[in-house]
């Protein structure tokens, strides 16, 4: 049996953003020296936005994203739809809305340096939905570095059952995971339920 090793060296809290350095997946058939394995300092931004208000939740993302650089992260993950809060429901319905939440995340995209940022947001599609006809939405995350957004992830399982009801208002995405690469480490995105399962 191939060993798994999960290691997490060093371990900070600041304010919201958790940093673990050195997080090392290494899968190997025998003995790896860590010097071997490429290192990746992650931030977790912790945050609770606040439905609805893509200014505060705006200031929220670029205060923790510049916690995250202070603490030297190589990249910071924030959560599902943090620009527009979770669940936005029906606001999503409202083309306006969908529009500023766009911009939002194209002026937190012009702040970003090395530091690659993963914010979820709502992205507008092509055309309308067949059975309802309202335009095309997905719930995202954008992949944002060095002053712009470098790729969207469109989320591809979505859950409906219990209080959730995705279904309702976004498209399931197609396509891959996009990987992209950060500081020598292939990385790709999930969100919530696509993570849950193998395809």
């Amino acid at each position: 049996m191939n060993p798994l090793w999960f290691t997490a060296q060093q371990r900070t809290q600041t304010a919201g953003v958790t940093v673990t350095a050195n997080l090392l997946n290494a899968h190997t058939g025998g003995a790896v020296s860590l010097a071997d394995v490429a290192t990746l300092r992650v931030g977790l931004a912790q945050m609770n936005p606040t439905v609805g208000d893509l200014a505060g939740n705006r200031v929220l993302i670029a205060d923790l994203y510049a916690q995250a650089v202070s603490a030297k992260c190589d990249i910071v993950a924030f959560t599902e739809l943090s620009v527009t809060g979770y669940p936005p429901e029906d606001l999503v319905l409202k083309p306006g809305f969908v529009r500023d939440n766009r911009i939002v995340v194209e002026d937190l995209a012009k702040m970003t340096g090395s530091c690659v940022a993963v914010i979820g947001f709502v992205d507008s599609g092509v055309g309308n939905q067949v059975a309802s006809g309202r335009p095309v939405i997905y719930n995202a995350a954008a992949v944002c570095a060095n002053g712009a957004i470098r790729n969207v992830y469109h989320k591809r399982l979505l859950p409906n059952y219990d209080v959730f009801d995705e279904e309702r208002t976004f498209e399931p995405g197609a396509g891959d995971h996009r990987i992209f690469d950060v500081a020598g480490v292939k990385c790709a995105v999930s969100i919530c339920e696509d993570i849950w399962r193998a395809d």
